[in-house]
């Protein structure tokens, strides 16, 4: 063989190569398309005992809760004023979800509804940061179905008791509960009573959401 038929072998592009290059632009895309949907949902994961949840808001945190098989719980929800009924300025439970509506929410208010409809919680407290409270919980007196109760104001929807109260306020359990803690809440909160309530020792389950 010549110099010049080596030269051009050598030159002649390889079968397969094309392959090669398709199989890499593919497992190019499939990587993308793995970060983006790991960026548009949270993560789980243990330490020792407690499993922690990430969530990017409330439907990927009911989403997540659900998918965790967590039944029949206590829920603690650090929430805020934005976590409101519009219509009403009040609190998140007043909105029930309709006959066959199986839908993750997409609201604040619908997330404590949903846990209650999907038989995560069988009782939700609701707890606001304390420069939110003497408005919120004026609004809240005012409705009939409102009982105050050790500096707590309580609600039964659909057969689940609903409270609503400062951190301070919130009793302890004897039993380990499930700490929700909005986006942006963590600095709305008194430092050490916030690592109390979700220590592993109060809590087996805490979800944190992020901001989008």
């Amino acid at each position: 063989m010549s110099t010049s038929q080596v030269s051009e072998t050598e030159a002649r592009p390889q079968p397969g190569g094309a392959w090669v290059l398709l199989a890499c632009l593919l497992l190019l895309v499939v990587s993308l398309a793995a970060a983006q949907l790991l960026a548009s949902s949270g993560r789980d994961y243990r330490t020792g005992d407690q499993l922690v949840i990430e969530a990017r808001g409330p439907r990927d945190a009911f989403s997540q809760l659900a998918r965790s098989g967590v039944r029949g719980r206590v829920v603690v929800v650090l929430a805020e004023r934005s976590r409101a009924d519009e219509r009403h300025d009040v609190l998140p439970v007043v909105r029930w979800p309709g006959a066959g509506d199986e839908a993750a929410p997409v609201n604040g208010y619908d997330y404590v509804t949903a846990l209650i409809a999907s038989g995560i919680a069988r009782e939700v407290a609701i707890v606001l940061p304390d420069d939110e409270w003497t408005r919120v919980s004026g609004l809240l007196a005012q409705r009939p179905d409102i009982r105050p109760h050790d500096g707590r104001l309580l609600l039964r929807l659909h057969g689940t008791t609903v409270s609503f109260s400062r951190l301070i306020d919130l009793p302890a359990r004897t039993e380990p509960v499930v700490v929700s803690v909005a986006a942006g809440m963590e600095s709305r909160f008194d430092t050490s009573m916030l690592s109390r309530v979700t220590s592993p020792e109060s809590a087996d389950v805490v979800i944190r959401e992020r901001s989008r």
